[in-house]
C-alpha cells in the first residue's frame, strides 16, 4: 500500500483483490524506498527526499531511525491507517473466521487462536 503515485481508490482495489483470495493469512506493507534501488534514487533525485538519508543513518545509526514512505497522496499517519484498516477488513471476515475456527483441533488451540485473534483485532480496530 503506498506507491508513490497511488491514491484511496487505487489503495481500494488493492484491499479488495485481497480480500477477494482464498487465503489464511496476508502479509500487507506499506511501500517504502530503499537504498541501492531505482525508486530510491528516483526520489532523491526528484527531491522527494531532501537527502539521503539512509546513508545518513549508516554514518550515525540511530535506535529511532524510521524509513521513509514515498507517496504524494498520504501521510505517514494516513499510509499506517490504512495498512491497519487492510488487516482489520482481512482479519475480521466472517467466512475467515469460520475457516479458523473449523480447524480447530483442541480446545487449548481454541483459546490460544482466539487470544490472537482478539489481540490482534485490538490493534487495528481504534480505526472503526
Amino acid at each position: 500500500i503506498g506507491l508513490p503515485t497511488e491514491g484511496r481508490e487505487e489503495v481500494e482495489k488493492t484491499m479488495k483483490m485481497i480480500l477477494s483470495l482464498p487465503m489464511d493469512y496476508a502479509h500487507i506493507a506499506t511501500f517504502t524506498p530503499y537504498p541501492g534501488t531505482a525508486i530510491y534514487r528516483e526520489a532523491l533525485e526528484s527531491g522527494f527526499y531532501d537527502s539521503d538519508y539512509w546513508r545518513e543513518f549508516a554514518r550515525a545509526p540511530d535506535p529511532r531511525f524510521s524509513p521513509r514512505y514515498w507517496n504524494e497522496h498520504f501521510t505517514d499517519a494516513q499510509l499506517l491507517d490504512l495498512l491497519k484498516e487492510a488487516y482489520y477488513r482481512f482479519y475480521s471476515r466472517p467466512g475467515y473466521m469460520l475457516r479458523r475456527l473449523f480447524k480447530v483441533r483442541s480446545p487449548g488451540e481454541f483459546f490460544r487462536k482466539t487470544s490472537l485473534g482478539v489481540k490482534l483485532l485490538r490493534e487495528v480496530s481504534y480505526l472503526r
